[in-house]
């Protein structure tokens, strides 16, 4: 009976996933055809745009598929590593290329935490104060903060371009720990070669190379952590989960947004013991859990025991909402306008009233919306497409500040004929990505009517879907938080397995319809 009952939760819970999941990525997929953007703002594709997306799309899809099928997968295991290390190392090159000739300087929050390093590098932790201060609104930039002062006192004469080289290792991390993923979620051959290949393209993470923000350290972390918890369900070694918990809490302290992806984690884990009662289950959640509160709080009170001060509660995460919420003359609805930081301090950086005064304008928010369906349709449409159809994630814009030489190449990439091709790239990337994980959702219900009706059909283990459940709470959060391109690229990297596998899959129907009609 239990053993019934175990299969009962974790079937509910891959309905559910499946799901929502099935429903926001073919919005995703209709967006990803109607729309693209031109660094600066989205743009609606003409019919014959859209059609010549799709057709070169599904040349370059059946380019991979003939390479994977004809070449690769009738290759030595060893040989296939090479080629995975080959691309690897093309998108490293490419993206140390990319920190020379852009010759980036950092700007808005970047510029601000860097400056505060630099400071607190040489003993200054004035900056650490409850009002008036950079961290007295977002102490939650502690993380990153200690980051960057851990790498210049490492290096006693680094600088920005410092930071951005050390970026390339975590880069290289993120990769080799993604490659561990696919290949422990999918047996199939194909589907990591699909991996290769979409991780490989995906340009918006390798541009972020020289924004010297928290996208790529919180991806390593993350990935890795995946990496070991996946191997700890597998055999139980705690050393994994020990180092799960430190790579999350690295995840959490250099991005907060990475609690999403950890929630996500403890949400999966929590089905899963649920259905089998198995303590090692309950010991990942309490680690990963602890992991979480370590990453968000201790930078934080490292910093205060420095400097024997206090950087308050920081803007609430309510002003965000509200902001969230909010349509301003000339942007994006839901976009940056520089209220929660404003109520804040006008507010004398007291978080209770400006809490108290966001929840009052988030409900007059959705008081105006209930009596204007239009408008609320409107407003999320117009959200959601400013943040998911952005093929470029607004890589170029965020990083268009320089100093010293930025050479022609890299100027050509933000302004010239380089930046048409780059983002003729990722606008075909983009919709294969959403097109191919939605395929995976479509595919992955169809086996469960298999199974049920006795021909077989593998759903998979339920601890390969945390990021597709992360993908999930990202999507979700993106409806009310502040609207950015940039903060949904994370979400979008870890839609690539599946998207890899939705291919594949697809390719493999293909093929192996062909082959029937040959013998008919």
């Amino acid at each position: 009976m239990g053993e019934v009952k175990g299969k009962v939760w974790i079937f509910l819970a891959k309905k559910v996933i499946y799901g929502f999941s099935l429903v926001f990525l073919l919005f995703l997929s209709v967006i990803s055809l109607m729309y693209s953007s031109d660094g600066y703002v989205v743009l609606v594709n003409s019919p014959g745009r859209a059609v010549r997306s799709c057709l070169l799309g599904i040349l370059a899809i059946g380019g991979v598929w003939w390479l994977s099928s004809y070449v690769l997968e009738k290759m030595r295991q060893f040989y296939r590593w090479i080629g995975a290390a080959v691309l690897f190392l093309a998108a490293m090159s490419f993206s140390a290329w990319w920190i020379i000739n852009s010759a980036n300087l950092p700007q808005s929050d970047p510029k601000s935490i860097y400056d505060i390093a630099c400071r607190a590098k040489m003993h200054d932790l004035l900056p650490v104060a409850p009002t008036g201060s950079y961290m007295s609104l977002w102490p939650f930039q502690s993380g990153l903060l200690l980051f960057f002062e851990t790498i210049l006192r490492a290096v006693p004469d680094g600088d920005e371009m410092t930071i951005q080289f050390m970026y390339l290792p975590l880069m290289a991390l993120s990769l080799v720990s993604g490659c561990m993923i696919v290949r422990k979620m999918f047996t199939s051959v194909r589907t990591r070669i699909f991996w290769c290949v979409l991780m490989s393209l995906y340009f918006p993470y390798y541009f972020y190379v020289n924004n010297m923000y928290g996208e790529i350290p919180s991806m390593a972390f993350s990935f890795f952590s995946l990496w070991m918890l996946l191997g700890y369900l597998d055999n139980c070694r705690p050393l994994r989960l020990i180092l799960a918990g430190l790579s999350l809490a690295g995840a959490v302290a250099v991005k907060k947004n990475m609690l999403i992806f950890g929630i996500a984690c403890l949400l999966v884990l929590a089905v899963m013991y649920l259905a089998d009662r198995k303590k090692r289950y309950i010991a990942a959640v309490l680690l990963l859990a602890a992991s979480m509160i370590m990453g968000g709080e201790l930078p934080r009170r490292f910093y205060e025991y420095r400097a024997k001060n206090t950087m308050g509660e920081g803007v609430p995460a309510a002003a965000y909402i509200a902001m969230g919420l909010q349509w301003s003359e000339g942007r994006a609805p839901g976009a940056w306008n520089g209220y929660h930081s404003d109520l804040y301090m006008a507010c004398n950086f007291d978080a209770k009233m400006t809490t108290e005064i966001s929840e009052e304008s988030i409900k007059d928010s959705l008081r105006y919306m209930q009596k204007h369906p239009a408008y609320a349709v409107r407003f999320f449409y117009d959200k959601m497409v400013e943040q998911w159809a952005r093929e470029d994630c607004s890589c170029l814009y965020s990083t268009l500040d320089f100093y010293g030489e930025r050479t022609q190449k890299a100027w050509s990439i933000y302004q010239g004929e380089g930046k048409t091709r780059f983002m003729f790239v990722m606008d075909l990337h983009q919709s294969a990505l959403y097109i191919g994980a939605a395929c995976f959702c479509i595919l992955a219900m169809n086996n469960w009517r298999k199974r049920r009706a006795g021909r077989g059909g593998e759903t998979g283990k339920l601890q390969n879907l945390i990021l597709l459940v992360t993908f999930l709470g990202g999507f979700l959060f993106s409806l009310f938080w502040e609207a950015g391109s940039r903060y949904v690229m994370p979400y979008c990297i870890m839609l690539t397995p599946y998207a890899a596998d939705g291919l594949a899959r697809v390719s493999a129907a293909v093929e192996g319809a062909g082959r029937k009609r040959k013998k008919t």
